[in-house]
Order: C-alpha cells, then sequence, then structure tokens
C-alpha cells in the first residue's frame, strides 16, 4: 500500500525547503521591477499604515498689483509735494522718472520726497542721478550736500557744495550749508568765514546766524555765541531751537535768569524738547539759590547787527 502519509509528508518537505529559494526571487524580482521604475508592493503583513503623501494641487499664479500711479505728470507729483504728502511723492515721483529718465527735476523731487520720508538712501540714489543729469543745478546740489551732511559725511559734502558756492557766489543759503560741513570737518575758521560771507548776503538768515552761534559755543566762545544766537530769536521768537541754544549760551557766561527765560521760551514752543525741559530745571534749582534779574536781549541783538555791518562796510543796516 502506498503511503500517502509519507508521500505528503516528503512533499510538505520538499514544499518548505523552496519557500525561502521561492521568497528569495520574489524579493528580486520584486527589486529588479522596482530599479526599472515599476512600483514596489511590499507584502509583508504588518500593522504600520504607509502613509501616503498627496499630489499637490499646482498653485495659483500671484496676481501682480497694479501700479498706483500711472502717467502722473510732475505738477501732480509735485502738489503731492506741497501739501506734504511725502510718501504719496515718492511713489508718485518714482513714476514720473519711470517715463520720464532724463528729467533731472523729476529725481530731484523724488530725492526731497525720500528725504522727508527719512529714507537717505533712497534720497542720496535719487539726488546723485539728478546732479548726473543736470551737474549745473546748485539746489541739485546743495540738497545732495544737505542729505550727506545729516549722514555724517561732510568729505563727501563739500565737493558738491563748494561747486555750488561757485555757480551762485550770491546765494546766502549755499554758504551757510557749506559752513556746516566746514563746521563737522573741525574746520573752524573756514565755518567762520562761510558763515560770515552767508549773513553778508542776507543779513536776517537766522538759521545762519543760529549755526554761527552754536559753532561759537562748540568752541568754548560763549560772549561771542550770544550775539548771533540774541539776534536768531529776534527774529524768530517762536522757534525752540534758537531759544535753547541762547539759554545755553546764557547759562555759560553766568545770566541764569536769561537762561532760565529762554529755556522757558524753548518748552513754550515745543513742550517736548527734553533737552530744554532739564536745563530748564538745572536753572531753577541754580536761581534758588542766586536769584538775579534778566539780560535785556535786545542789547545783544543789536550788538550783532552793529558787528554785521563792520563786516560788509555799510553805515546802517536794516534792524
Amino acid at each position: 500500500m502506498t503511503n500517502f502519509r509519507g508521500i505528503r509528508g516528503t512533499a510538505l518537505v520538499g514544499v518548505i525547503a523552496l519557500a525561502p529559494a521561492l521568497a528569495a526571487c520574489s524579493d528580486r524580482d520584486a527589486q529588479a521591477r522596482a530599479a526599472d521604475g515599476e512600483g514596489m508592493v511590499i507584502a509583508h503583513a504588518t500593522t504600520e499604515t504607509v502613509p501616503v503623501t498627496p499630489v499637490a494641487d499646482t498653485p495659483a499664479p500671484v496676481p501682480v498689483p497694479e501700479p498706483r500711479y500711472v502717467n502722473v505728470t510732475y505738477e501732480e507729483a509735485e502738489s503731492a509735494f506741497r501739501k506734504g504728502r511725502y510718501d504719496e511723492s515718492v511713489e508718485m515721483f518714482e513714476s514720473y522718472v519711470d517715463s520720464n529718465p532724463t528729467n533731472a527735476f523729476g529725481f530731484y523731487m523724488l530725492g526731497l520726497s525720500a528725504w522727508k520720508t527719512g529714507d537717505h538712501d533712497r534720497a542720496e540714489e535719487a539726488l546723485v542721478r539728478a546732479v548726473e543729469l543736470n551737474g549745473e543745478s546748485v539746489k541739485i546740489r546743495t540738497n545732495l550736500g544737505r542729505v550727506l551732511l545729516e549722514q555724517g559725511r561732510p568729505d563727501e559734502a563739500l565737493p558738491h557744495l563748494q561747486k555750488a558756492v561757485e555757480l551762485s557766489p550770491l546765494e546766502h543759503e549755499v554758504w551757510r550749508v557749506l559752513g556746516n560741513a566746514y563746521a563737522q570737518q573741525k574746520r573752524s575758521i573756514d565755518a567762520i568765514d562761510a558763515y560770515q560771507q552767508a549773513l553778508m548776503l542776507d543779513d536776517h538768515d537766522a538759521w545762519t546766524m543760529n549755526n554761527y552761534g552754536l559753532l561759537l559755543i562748540r568752541l568754548g566762545r560763549y560772549d561771542e555765541a550770544l550775539l548771533p544766537l540774541s539776534r536768531a530769536v529776534t527774529l524768530d521768537p517762536r522757534s525752540a531751537t534758537f531759544q535753547n541754544n541762547l539759554g545755553i549760551a546764557l547759562e555759560r557766561v553766568g545770566e541764569l535768569e536769561g537762561a532760565r527765560a529762554a529755556f522757558a521760551a524753548a518748552l513754550d514752543a515745543d513742550s517736548t524738547y527734553g533737552k530744554a525741559r532739564t536745563s530748564l530745571e538745572r536753572v531753577e534749582a541754580r536761581l534758588a539759590e542766586t536769584p538775579m534779574d534778566a539780560p535785556d536781549i535786545s542789547v545783544f541783538s543789536q550788538l550783532f547787527v552793529e558787528q554785521m555791518q563792520s563786516w560788509t562796510g555799510e553805515e546802517e543796516l536794516d534792524c
């Protein structure tokens, strides 16, 4: 009798023996298919879920915003500037110079607009371009000089300001800014000469008087500083800057009541002026110990008028 149980057992043993080879063959076939680019599924029993990465949708194109200002005229952009809408005028002059790339004054006004917003880099870039297009413009060079001075770069500002003076030697404002450049370079004699030249051209230029007086304070020449600063305050008593600087000079020469009045006037003009407030508190504390009368500022102002008269050689100046 045939032993079927033995045959089945022998067959089963053979199948079991072949199983590893079959599995190995299947793995090799699967690896070969995978190498050819065909997807491979591993059929091992497992409870772990194989994550499937979803195919992302193609993103929609981001719309490019339309420019706010198109075909802007110079007059429209300048109107925004004159109304103090400086951020707007920057955008408008940007549009204008795109359409008018050879117009020096378009770049000039773009530079002024950017300067007003506090963007010195953009202001400088635009004004440099304006100079390249029109190097004979006094106001372009002067205002480029101002932008550079505000960044503490007098060496770069000086050639533009010297050229501006060469182009327009009778323009008092150019001499004043030139004086500012010399003052930053600590060329005090040259700065004083420039300020005096400005005042000989315009004896009512209060800002030059202020800058001249401030330079004298820095040089420790407080008595001399009193004269131009008193004259500046006489011309513009509502200037917090002028009043504060006059207060400094008065305090340094011991005129404490006059200094108190000047610092108080500075705060009256600008209540946020922290330096003037600190100085006022200091002077009032000193006055509590040593009261005194205020000097007559008009006397100092008139003395400065006479001093300017001596520079010009004129017999009388309009007070």
